[in-house]
Order: structure tokens, then C-alpha cells, then sequence
């Protein structure tokens, strides 16, 4: 039985009721599968006490899935925003596959982040998708004025018109749109961005200085042009132009097209901190080893008359914008002259010069928009030290067990929108982070789908196979 259960504010309880009282449903098995539809962490708890870091809560990522053990009794409670799935089939792995489409559960956003369902289920696909849904336009001379196409997907137009210009912006074919609205925009009164409706023979929409919308009541191709009236013949232009299609019913501010750019897909663990740049040495008597698991030793008596710093990474990372956590302090003192602790440090994009955002104890929660980080341990003037740091920066809120840095980055140049990341790319077990940077810095998004849990048993007992019959020359 499955039931989609909006949440509001506060503490909700899921209630199931046989004699059916309540707005739920009754179930006799002993556990639930819980999969959250919203953009937020939802928590849910057989406890009224539901929140971030009570015990006993579990945390359940954007439209990720949960099962939830019900020990004999007939309701539980979930704390967020949005709405839940809540399936009771007597079946022991995630049921979603079933109902989901595509068979998947999914994350999206700038960062994804994603744990395995059972046994450390992996990604089974990842893509990048941009706001702006069209190409680059093809750089070419029509009826006497010159489209010239930046690196960003604008479009500069120059000469004196000749004759009325259609030039295509995706292809004479269009390009395929689900049934939605759309929001188009980047034209001028002079050269208008217009969509067309191949299958109808019409206009549906322009963008001149003010956006164009319209609405597709089913999957259509749709073809989008630079029009130009022949009123316009004689008229000298030096005009430039943002072509954008997007989802929705407001225009937003341009991204440039992911088409043809040269994009860097950042691939690792949960661990987002890469700290092997530190070399060891002796630094003003204080002995720094980083050891094979990443950690890192420290210990001596520091014999300037300052704080030092030791900076765990001289290479700065870019985080997008989310919520991070910083943990991996073995030690904290309060006092002045004792301090041992990481400092992340955030300079906005563009400019020169670090802010420190603060310099905390064993663990620190801190929100970022799009910035670049890198992070140290300072040891106070005079402080004798004996300690293992175990330096960590994930996505979320909480802190949990220390993993070594393990990933790389990629450079991919889409050619479509979405664009499916190579499976090189991205590992095949355990929690994944992926996320995406570009020049300057596009509007992306990224999505991991994961396995069934039950198909990524079916493959462990064909690779456990495999491996017999080769093991045993074909005889088995």
C-alpha cells in the first residue's frame, strides 16, 4: 500500500489506524519504506522527539529512501517540509523502484550526495543539466548581418540587413520539450528570439527586450530562431544577444549553454577535503607527518612568538552553494594560548584576499555560496602539542565518522543538455559527492540515480559466478 502524506510545520504523526480513524492506513508488517519527495532533509522517528541530531531520528536526504523498523507499533512521526512516500508491501528491499520512474532513487542539485540503499548501492547513472536548455548558435553571415557566437552562448550581430533573417539558434529539426511551461528571453525589439511549433506551423512565443512565454499541453519540437523583419532592411545593427529557453513561467537572469563548454566534474567519497599537499617537516619545532590514511600527526612545541599556521592543502577548493560540515579535531582547549583547530577560509568569487569564517572546536556546521575554501591547523605561541587530526569537510549538517580523501577531478565538454557523465567518473560504492564547476560559473545541475538494491544483488551473484567459472576453467 502506498500513501503520499504532505507534511507541515512541527511534528507530524504518521498514523496507522486499523479501524481507520485516522487520514492513514493500517499495515501489519513491521517496518515501512519512507522516500522523501521534497528539496530538503526530512527526519522521522518512532519517537514524538523528531528532529536533527535527537537520537533516535533518522535523517532522510532529498529523495532519498528509508526503512524504518516499526517494533510493533502503529505509528511514527517525521519532522520537514514538503511530502513523503510511505510504502507497507511486505517486501524487504526498497520498493521504489517499482513506482518511481525509471526504477530509481534520485538526488539533485549543484552538489549531489548520495549513500548506498543496502550493502553501498551505486550510482547507476549521473547527469548534468543546465538551466539554459539550448546550444551554442552557429557563428554565420545571413542577409547581410554577421551572428557572431561567444564562448557564453551570446550572440553578437553586426552589419546592415539586406534581407529578413531566420537564422536557427538549435537546429531546422527543433529540439524535443516535455509537456510545461517555458520561459524564453535574451532578445531585442530589433532581433527577436521566437519559438515555433514545427508540428502546428506557428509562432508561439517571441522574446524581444521583454521575455516570450508559452505552454505545451504535450511533448512537442520546437524549433528557436533570431528573427528579423524585413521592416529592418537598410537598418545598421551592432546588437548582442543572451538567448535563453528555460523551464518555467518566469525568466530568470542568463547561464551561459553547458553545450561546448569545458566543464570539471569533482568526483569523490563523503570526504570533500584533500590534504595531500601538506609535506611533512619541522615547522618552528612543531613535527607534521600526513599519514597514509590522510591524517595528519602533529606534534612538538611551537617555539615562535606567534600562532602557526599549517595550511592542509595550498590547492582551494570550490564548494557550491549548500551547507557543509568541517570536523576531525582531536583536542579543543578554550584557552588563548592553547588553540587547536581548523580554519576554513572563504574569499567570493572574483576577488583577492581570505576571511577566515571561524575557528571552532571538533566540528563546525557553515553555509557557503559558491565559495572557495582551503583549511588549516593553527597551534598557539608556545603550546606543546602530541595530537591526530582527521580532517573532514562533507555535505550536511552532521558530522560523522572520519573516511580518507578518495577522488579526482574530470574535465567533460557536453555535447547535449542534459549531458550523461561518463561512469569512469564517478565511483561504484559507498557514499558519492559529485558536483560540477564551469567558466564562469554556469547555472548547473547534477543528478545521481541509484540502483535497486535488488538488482545490485542479481549482479554480485553474476560477478560471483563469473568468477567460479574462470577459477574453475568453465567446469562447474
Amino acid at each position: 500500500m502506498i500513501k503520499t502524506i504532505a507534511l507541515s510545520s512541527g511534528i507530524n504523526k504518521v498514523d496507522f489506524d486499523p479501524d481507520e480513524k485516522s487520514p492513514y492506513f493500517y499495515t501489519s508488517n513491521e517496518y515501512v519504506w519512507i522516500k522523501n519527495l521534497s528539496a530538503d532533509t526530512v527526519y522521522v522517528s518512532l519517537s514524538e522527539d523528531c528532529g536533527n541530531s535527537v537520537d533516535g531520528t533518522a535523517a532522510i536526504a532529498p529523495y532519498d529512501a528509508y526503512m524504518l523498523i516499526l517494533d510493533s507499533r502503529n505509528a511514527f512521526y517525521a519532522a520537514g517540509s514538503g511530502s513523503i512516500e510511505v510504502h507497507t508491501s511486505d517486501i524487504s528491499t526498497c520498493p521504489f523502484k517499482i513506482s518511481q520512474k525509471g526504477g530509481d532513487v534520485s538526488a539533485e542539485g549543484s552538489v549531489v550526495q548520495l549513500g548506498g540503499l543496502q550493502g553501498g548501492v551505486p550510482f547507476s547513472e549521473v547527469t548534468v543539466k543546465g538551466k539554459n536548455l539550448l546550444p551554442v548558435m552557429r557563428s554565420r553571415t545571413i542577409g547581410g548581418l554577421t551572428y557572431t557566437s561567444g564562448t557564453d552562448g551570446s550572440v553578437t550581430v553586426t552589419g546592415t540587413q539586406t534581407a529578413a533573417n531566420y537564422p536557427t539558434i538549435n537546429t531546422n529539426a527543433g529540439i524535443l520539450l516535455s509537456k510545461g511551461d517555458y520561459a524564453l528571453s535574451g532578445g531585442t525589439d530589433l532581433l527577436q528570439i521566437t519559438a515555433y511549433d514545427i508540428e502546428e506551423d506557428t509562432v508561439i512565443a517571441r522574446a524581444k527586450s521583454t521575455p516570450g512565454y508559452f505552454t505545451l499541453k504535450e511533448d512537442k519540437y520546437i524549433r528557436i530562431y533570431v528573427y528579423s523583419p524585413a521592416t529592418s532592411n537598410g537598418l545598421t545593427m551592432n546588437e548582442v544577444l543572451h538567448p535563453q529557453l528555460e523551464y518555467g513561467d518566469t525568466a530568470t537572469e542568463y547561464a551561459p549553454p553547458i553545450t561546448g563548454q569545458e566543464l570539471t566534474v569533482t568526483a569523490c567519497g563523503k570526504n570533500l577535503l584533500n590534504n595531500d599537499i601538506l609535506p611533512n617537516g619541522t615547522y618552528s619545532g612543531l613535527n607534521v607527518v600526513t599519514n597514509a590514511d590522510g591524517s595528519v600527526t602533529v606534534n612538538g612545541t611551537n617555539t615562535s612568538e606567534d600562532t602557526v599556521w599549517l595550511t592542509l592543502s595550498t590547492r582551494t577548493r570550490m564548494l557550491k552553494a549548500g551547507t557543509y560540515t568541517l570536523s576531525g579535531c582531536s583536542k579543543w582547549v578554550s584557552s588563548l594560548n592553547e588553540t587547536y583547530a581548523y580554519n576554513i577560509y572563504q574569499r567570493p568569487n572574483g576577488t583577492d584576499g581570505w576571511a577566515i569564517i571561524t575557528s571552532v572546536g571538533k566540528s563546525l556546521t557553515f553555509t557557503c555560496d559558491d565559495c572557495y575554501i582551503r583549511s588549516g591547523i593553527a597551534v598557539g605561541a608556545g603550546d606543546t602539542v602530541d595530537l591526530i587530526f582527521e580532517p573532514q569537510i562533507e555535505v550536511g549538517s552532521t558530522a560523522t565518522p572520519y573516511e580518507p580523501y578518495s577522488g579526482a577531478d574530470y574535465t567533460i565538454t557536453p555535447d547535449s543538455n542534459p549531458y550523461t557523465v561518463p561512469t569512469e567518473i564517478y565511483q561504484q560504492d559507498g557514499v558519492n559527492t559529485v558536483y560540477v564547476t564551469g567558466e564562469g560559473e554556469p547555472t548547473l545541475s547534477v543528478k545521481g540515480i541509484k540502483e535497486n538494491a535488488a538488482v545490485k544483488r542479481i549482479w554480485d551473484k553474476l560477478n560471483e559466478l563469473t568468477t567460479a567459472v574462470i577459477v574453475s576453467n568453465g567446469e562447474i
